[in-house]
C-alpha cells in the first residue's frame, strides 16, 4: 500500500482522449499513463520479483485498468523489461552523465559518484529490489545483461577511469587503479544489499555514505576531507538561496523527480506568495523535530499537530520567490474552495514561517556570509543541505 501511495496519482486518467483534444495534450496524457504504468511495475516486482509479476497486479497498483496495457506495451515481458530499461536510463542520466562531466576533478568526481549512488533516488529499496530480482532470477538473468549490462561496464570504466587520474594527480604510483576501482565497487555493492534488506524508515543513508568515503580516504588520505562537516557546520553558501541556476538543478534533481503522495484533498486549498527562497520554509520545518510533523522530501510537510491537520507544500517560483501551499485534510464548511494567494487567511503559525522566511531572505541578501550555528542542527536537516549541496558540484 505504500509504494501504491507513493508512485501513484489519486487522479484517474482516462485511456484515450476525448474530443477536442490536441494533439500534444493527448501525446503528454501518454506518456504520463506509460510512466504511471512503468511505476506501478517497478512497485510489483519489488513486491513479487518478475516471475509472479502479473499485469492485473501492476494495474492493481497503478489503479488503471487491464486494458489498457496493451496501448504501451506488447505483453506482460515487456513491460517488464520496460521497466528495468527505465532504471538503466536513470541511472545513466543521473550518475554518469554528471559525474562524467567532473573528470579533470577526479576526487570531487568521487565524492559525487558516491553520493549519487546511494541517493534514494536512484539507492531506494523498490529500485534496488528489482535489479537483483531480475539478476536473481535465472530466467531473466539474460535480459538484465542485455539492457544494464553495458551500464555495469560503463560504470566501471567511469570508477577505473577516475581512479587512474586521482592516481596520477596524487603520484601514488603504487597504487593499482583497477584493484582501487575495484574495491570502490564491492564497498558500494555490499552497501546496496543492506539497503534492500531494509524499510525505507531504517536505511542511515548518512552512515552509509561516511563508510564508503572512509574507504576513499585510506586509500587516498590527502585528497579527501577527514570526515564529514559537524552537523552544525552543514551550512548552504548564501548565494545558494538566490541563484537561478541552482534552483533549474534543484528542479531537475530534485523537485522533478517527487511525486505528488496526495492528490485529490478532503478539504480546502490554500495559496500564499512567499518573497523568499523555498528551502528557507523547507529548513524551518526541519529545524525542530515533532512526532506529529511529518517532512516529506523535499518540499512537502505533513502536519498532524493538535487542532491541526494540513500538508503545506512549497513551489519555487523564482530564486528569490516561492508559492506555499496548504491543503487542509480534515474538512470544513468551506470544503473545495480555493484560497486566494494572499496572506488572508493563514493561521498565525504559518503567518509567522512566512515572515521569518521573507526576514531570512532579506538579511541574506544584505550578508556575504551565514552564521554558524551555536547548537548541532537536527539531522533532517543537515540531510536536506546536503543534498542541495551535492548539485552545488555540478555548478
Amino acid at each position: 500500500m505504500q509504494d501504491k501511495l507513493c508512485i501513484v496519482s489519486t487522479q484517474r486518467e482516462s485511456a484515450t482522449p476525448a474530443a477536442g483534444t490536441e494533439p500534444g495534450a493527448a501525446r503528454a496524457r501518454g506518456s504520463r499513463q506509460r510512466q504511471r504504468l512503468i511505476d506501478a511495475c517497478i512497485a510489483a516486482l519489488h513486491l513479487y520479483g518478475p516471475s509472479r509479476t502479473t499485469v492485473e497486479k501492476v494495474v492493481a497498483i497503478a489503479d488503471l485498468s487491464p486494458g489498457i496495457v496493451r496501448f504501451y506495451f506488447d505483453s506482460k515481458d515487456a513491460m517488464l523489461l520496460a521497466s528495468l530499461g527505465y532504471l538503466a536510463a536513470e541511472f545513466d542520466e543521473r550518475l554518469l552523465v554528471p559525474v562524467g562531466r567532473l573528470k579533470d576533478s577526479p576526487a570531487r568526481a568521487l565524492e559525487l559518484l558516491v553520493d549519487l549512488y546511494l541517493d534514494p533516488e536512484i539507492a531506494s529499496t523498490r529500485k534496488i529490489s528489482v535489479w537483483y530480482s531480475f539478476w536473481g532470477e535465472a530466467s531473466s538473468r539474460q535480459e538484465y545483461l542485455d539492457i544494464c549490462g553495458k551500464n555495469d561496464e560503463d560504470f566501471a570504466v567511469l570508477v577505473r577511469q577516475l581512479m587512474e587520474r586521482l592516481i596520477a594527480e596524487t603520484g601514488a604510483q603504487h597504487l593499482d587503479a583497477d584493484g582501487v576501482a575495484l574495491g570502490l565497487i564491492g564497498v558500494l555493492e555490499v552497501l546496496w544489499q543492506g539497503f534492500a534488506f531494509q524499510s525505507e524508515e531504517s536505511i542511515d543513508r548518512a552512515a552509509a555514505r561516511e563508510r564508503a568515503h572512509a574507504y576513499l580516504r585510506s586509500v587516498f588520505p590527502g585528497s579527501f576531507a577527514s570526515g564529514r562537516p559537524p552537523v552544525e557546520d552543514a551550512r548552504l553558501p548564501t548565494w545558494a538561496y538566490a541563484s537561478e541556476s541552482l534552483l533549474a538543478l534543484e528542479r531537475e534533481h530534485l523537485l522533478g523527480p517527487a511525486r505528488r503522495v496526495v492528490g485529490d484533498t478532503a478539504g480546502r486549498m490554500q495559496e500564499f506568495l512567499v518573497a523568499a527562497n523555498w528551502k528557507l520554509l523547507v529548513e524551518q520545518w526541519l529545524e525542530s523535530e515533532s512526532p506529529r510533523r511529518y517532512f516529506l522530501s523535499p518540499n512537502q510537510l505533513l502536519d498532524l499537530t493538535l487542532g491541526s491537520s494540513q500538508l503545506l507544500q512549497v513551489v519555487p517560483e523564482a530564486a528569490d520567490r516561492s508559492r506555499l501551499v496548504r491543503f487542509e485534510l480534515r474538512p470544513g464548511r468551506e470544503r473545495g474552495r480555493r484560497g486566494a494567494p494572499s496572506r488572508r487567511g493563514a493561521s498565525p503559525p504559518l503567518n509567522r514561517q512566512i515572515a521569518l522566511a521573507e526576514s531570512t531572505q532579506r538579511n541574506l541578501e544584505t550578508s556575504s556570509t551565514q552564521g554558524k550555528g551555536s547548537a548541532a542542527v537536527p539531522a533532517a536537516l543537515a540531510e536536506f543541505r546536503r543534498s542541495v549541496a551535492k548539485l552545488l558540484m555540478l555548478l
